[in-house]
């Protein structure tokens, strides 16, 4: 039984050893406040359901969208009109939850890198790819 609990304490570490080491592979860094608190906009948008068509017609009405979040806690977006609010971060679940005048968001974060983040919002299966701007 001791062996079997070892062998399986193994498996699992050595697992988690080969996602880190994946993780470090595609250049993403840990997900920290001190990371995402940059102004990010829209590089890309990936979405299943949608024709290659309809993805550039997409970018291209989103093309001036961008979302800032400031060390302080507080952040912009700009989707039609620029709308102030707060955020804060989950680092375990990797969400970034928002408040603002409109409501309250959540959005996923998928991957991280120095220059892009990838998120989807709310129960989205949509997700945007932003760069550092």
């Amino acid at each position: 039984m001791k062996k079997t609990l070892l062998l399986l304490l193994f498996f699992a570490a050595q697992n988690n050893f080969c996602n880190a080491q994946q993780s470090i592979k595609k250049g993403e860094i840990e997900v920290t406040e001190k990371n995402v608190s940059k102004k990010w906009v829209l590089e890309d948008i990936i979405n299943p359901e949608k024709t290659k068509e309809e993805i550039a017609e997409l970018k291209d009405m989103l093309s001036y969208v961008w979302l800032k979040f400031n060390e302080d806690k507080t952040y912009s977006k700009d989707f039609i009109i620029v709308i102030d609010g707060t955020w804060t971060l989950d680092k375990d679940k990797k969400t970034i939850n928002t408040t603002d005048k409109k409501g309250k968001d959540t959005w996923t974060i998928h991957s991280l890198t120095k220059d892009r983040i990838t998120l989807s919002l709310n129960d989205s299966k949509q997700k945007v790819v932003l760069k550092a701007g």
